[in-house]
């Protein structure tokens, strides 16, 4: 049986913080050339809705795809023009601190990938990596 389960993430190294400040700056610097020129700025509601779109863009984008048949995880990201694909025998642990889950691999060329999860993302991910055969959903 085929099951396939997408959760959505958000990078929690140093590259998925510096995008989100960024992101959220530009928002911020929008909305104070609006205030300032009190609401009549077309460059400032533009700085907002493109940077709207831009985090619309990174929450859908950034996927986790289970594919438990082929016993496999591929990771999708916004800017990254690859996917990246793991199998079940690559990684060697997952632990879970709150909401962040850290994947660490066997392979000591990787580093350990930090991601921003779901409670439920996590659960599935975790009955991923024990090997069982269906996941729930």
């Amino acid at each position: 049986m085929k099951i396939i389960k997408k959760i959505h993430y958000q990078l929690a190294n140093q590259l998925g913080i510096i995008t989100w400040c960024w992101l959220l700056s530009l928002l911020f610097i929008g909305g104070i050339i609006i205030l300032e020129t009190q609401w009549s700025n077309v460059w400032g509601w533009g700085i907002i809705g493109v940077t709207l779109l831009i985090l619309a863009a990174q929450i859908q984008q950034h996927v986790l795809i289970i594919d438990s048949h082929h016993q496999i995880l591929i990771i999708h990201g916004l800017i990254n023009s690859n996917r990246h694909r793991f199998s079940f025998s690559q990684i060697k642990k997952i632990e879970k601190k709150g909401h962040q889950c850290i994947l660490i691999f066997q392979d000591k060329s990787y580093f350990p990938l930090k991601l921003w999860l779901s409670k439920k993302g996590q659960q599935q991910l975790n009955i991923f990596s024990t090997g069982s055969d269906q996941i729930e959903k």
